[in-house]
C-alpha cells in the first residue's frame, strides 16, 4: 500500500501504531521463509516511526498459521531493495 503498513490501530495508551503483516505459504521450519521483501515505502514509515510500527511474520498462511514478532532493529537487511532475513 501507499501508507507502508497494513493496518493503523491503537496500542494501550491510544496511540496511534502500524502494524505491517507479511505472509507466506511455507512453514517456520522451512529454509528461506524468514526472509521476505520489504518496500522502500515500507521501510521509511518504520525509520520514521520505529517505536510506533510493529511488524509480523505469517507462515503457512493457507493451513495451519503460526506467527512471529519481528524486531527490524535485530535483524540482517539488505539494502538492494530491502530484503529482509532473520
Amino acid at each position: 500500500t501507499n501508507y507502508g503498513y497494513d493496518i493503523l490501530s491503537l496500542d494501550n495508551n491510544g496511540d496511534e501504531i502500524f502494524i505491517e503483516v507479511k505472509t507466506t505459504t511455507r512453514s517456520i521450519e522451512e529454509k528461506d521463509s524468514r526472509k521476505f521483501y520489504m518496500s522502500t515505502n515500507e521501510y521509511k514509515i518504520y525509520t520514521n516511526n520505529k517505536k510506533q510500527y510493529k511488524l509480523y511474520r505469517v507462515y503457512d498462511v493457507e493451513n495451519n498459521p503460526q506467527f512471529d514478532s519481528v524486531d527490524l532493529e535485530n535483524v540482517r537487511k539488505n539494502p538492494d531493495g530491502y530484503i529482509i532475513n532473520y
